[in-house]
């Protein structure tokens, strides 16, 4: 048997669903050597195994060489978006006004007509107390939204898949009872400093004890604070924290002392709109080139399986093989539209 024959048979779908079907176990499922060792396979002549090997490595690289290709896009576009959120929330929409230093180092000039504040004059910020935390034990089918960090990740909020708890304990805690306009930041672990917003509520909602909740007051939009939260500079600033700390968290008293630039208001609103719509059309664009490279690598493991199990024949070794597959699955593998 060939090594790399091996090596791609073992990744193919026909082996590892047999694989799969003869694992044990529900939380942690495998197979013991013994059982996998008795498993009956299919073996093609040695110099066929050498050729589809050959045919593979060839196939395979120049596949993964094009999702490489995808993924520094995706890179690349996400950089220019967080380069467009920062220049908007810091020097705004109009390169001709007029500048100022902000005196504070990592802003550098702010427009003339923006004012410098804390977060914590400008806003309220809450969180749920420690003993008023919850465990899973106490959710409920039906109640009250019990939003969690998984359900702030992006621009919307999740409002689908989340907990639900009592009116009771949904009730005891006021201050954290959600808005439409209300900042959410996550201020525990691996998460700390994913930011959304609240731009509507289908139903009454709270956050558990992870995040903090950063409501404006009527001199700052809510959107608007919540694209200056997430641009390089707190994000960098917040990471900073993070990596001196054992156990990462951002106490209430933390992010009432971040400082926040405040634009005229119609300014801000301005920035608001602009950035909504810029980044949906980076994000709709990062998505399409994702969805791109998912069926690359579909691709990429269909082939592997077709060859493996003999539905192509690849003997002559040539590139016919792989493009005659590729007009047979009608699978479209140009990147050109992106």
């Amino acid at each position: 048997m060939n090594a790399k024959f091996l090596w791609r048979l073992v990744q193919s779908d026909e082996f590892v669903n047999t694989v799969v079907a003869y694992s044990e176990g529900v939380g942690y499922p495998a197979i013991n050597p013994g059982r996998l060792g008795n498993l009956f396979t299919w073996l093609p002549p040695l110099p066929e195994q050498c050729a589809i090997a050959t045919f593979l490595d060839r196939e395979t690289a120049k596949i993964n060489a094009l999702i490489a290709k995808k993924e520094r896009l995706v890179e690349l576009l996400q950089e220019k978006r967080a380069a467009l959120i920062s220049q908007a929330v810091t020097k705004g929409l109009d390169p001709a006004v007029p500048m100022n230093d902000s005196g504070v180092d990592w802003l550098g000039e702010i427009p003339a007509s923006w004012t410098i504040n804390k977060i914590g004059i400008e806003c309220i910020v809450k969180a749920r107390l420690g003993w008023k935390g919850l465990k899973a034990s106490e959710y409920v089918d039906e109640g009250y939204i019990f939003l969690a960090t998984p359900n702030i990740k992006g621009r919307e909020i999740d409002f689908q898949n989340v907990n639900y708890i009592t009116a009771e304990r949904y009730f005891e805690s006021p201050e954290i009872m959600l808005k439409v306009g209300d900042v959410l930041i996550a201020k525990d672990g691996s998460t700390l400093g994913i930011t959304s917003v609240i731009r509507y509520l289908p139903n009454p909602a709270t956050v558990n004890s992870s995040i903090a909740v950063i409501r404006p007051d009527q001199s700052l939009d809510s959107i608007f604070l919540y694209w200056f939260l997430s641009a390089n500079y707190i994000q960098g600033f917040i990471q900073r924290m993070k990596d001196g700390m054992g156990v990462p968290h951002l106490f209430q008293a933390d992010l009432r002392k971040f400082v926040v630039l405040v634009p005229p208001l119609t300014e801000q609103q301005a920035i608001a709109n602009y950035l909504d719509h810029e980044t949906a059309k980076i994000d709709a664009l990062i998505s399409r080139i994702r969805e791109g490279i998912e069926k690359l690598k579909e691709y990429s493991t269909a082939l592997i399986s077709a060859a493996v199990t003999g539905k192509i024949d690849v003997r002559g070794n040539d590139d016919r093989a792989g493009a005659r597959y590729g007009e047979a699955t009608e699978t479209d593998s140009r990147s050109s539209d992106l």
